[in-house]
């Protein structure tokens, strides 16, 4: 054979492998595209989809990081008051507001 052909074939051989898994849990055994670890029919040239408003899926704000980061402080703040029984902190007493007693009743 070609030594030119046993050298590009060797580089192939040892080229790191797409990280996919089919249906079966087997991985895929097609090479990964350069810089990335997918292969061409995985992904792999697909830069993603655009970032900020060119995606077109900011209609409300709901997915916004800020959201995301007030809902993922709240439900700590929901799970610690869970575990521990501790009322609600001055932090969250601020955002909320005073709460009176008519209000906690209004639910029993």
């Amino acid at each position: 054979m070609n030594k030119a052909l046993e050298i590009r074939l060797a580089h192939l051989r040892a080229a790191p492998r797409c990280g996919a898994k089919n249906r079966a849990g087997i991985p895929c055994q097609c090479p990964a595209i350069r810089g990335r670890k997918r292969c061409r029919l995985h992904g792999g040239l697909s830069p993603g989809a655009p970032r900020g408003q060119r995606n077109g899926n900011f209609r409300d704000g709901h997915w916004t990081a800020e959201a995301v980061a007030e809902r993922r402080w709240l439900r700590s703040l929901v799970k610690q008051f869970g575990t521990t029984g501790v009322h609600i902190n001055d932090q969250a007493r601020a955002l909320i507001g005073p709460v009176s007693v008519s209000q906690t009743r209004e639910g029993v």
